[in-house]
């Protein structure tokens, strides 16, 4: 599988009286929201990669495998099915609404809820058919991955960190001081079946 490297930035500017007024405190601040914003559109570029994969392996590819039709109480199910036997840790990446409008209303065969949720430290964890269920506004209400996220790279040719450039100069005359964050990285699926993307109101 090719993976091209490239920037995943963020940006904020600030005025230099803000600054001065703040100080140090503050510019740590802007560096720590940054770099969860650099963070989340990784994570929004993992799913990006894992829907634009194709549903058979190519000789440069991996595949996702596809499942389509109506969620229901056995989808996570049928997902799973979908995966090789090396993918062995399968979570569930939808959106809050898809577990809490749709999912949490199913039951199984016996009348019982079909999720779960457990709370540790005061921070719930939620579950779906006894798999891990991880929040993503990536995805559309109908839509949903199953699939073990070793079968995903995060690539960082240059470092794991985020890094940044402070740049007083180029909007100087606005008074503004430009905080630049960058990460750079390639993301890519390299793990062929490890994944299975389920979408309702589209034909088999």
């Amino acid at each position: 599988v090719e993976m091209i490297p490239a920037n995943i930035k963020k940006w904020i500017t600030v005025s230099d009286e803000v600054l001065a007024l703040k100080g140090q405190a503050f510019l740590d601040y802007v560096y720590d929201e940054i770099e969860e914003r650099i963070l989340e559109l990784a994570d929004a570029q993992i799913v990006a990669a894992i829907k634009a994969a194709p549903a058979s392996a190519t000789t440069t590819a991996a595949g996702v495998r596809v499942v389509t039709g109506a969620f229901d109480p056995f989808t996570i199910f049928a997902a799973q099915a979908e995966l090789v036997s090396e993918a062995r840790n399968p979570v569930a990446i939808m959106s809050k609404k898809c577990y809490f409008n749709t999912f949490m209303a199913f039951k199984d065969t016996t009348n019982r809820p079909i999720y779960n949720i457990v709370t540790e430290n005061g921070r719930p964890t939620y579950y779906i058919n006894g798999i891990e269920v991880i929040f993503s506004n990536d995805l559309a209400d109908n839509e949903l991955i199953v699939g073990d996220l070793r079968g995903v790279i995060l690539n960082l040719p240059d470092s794991t960190e985020v890094s940044f450039v402070t740049d007083p100069y180029s909007l100087a005359e606005y008074d503004k001081v430009k905080i630049v964050g960058k990460m750079y990285a390639g993301i890519g699926v390299i793990r062929d079946g490890f994944f299975c993307y389920c979408k309702t109101g589209v034909s088999a």
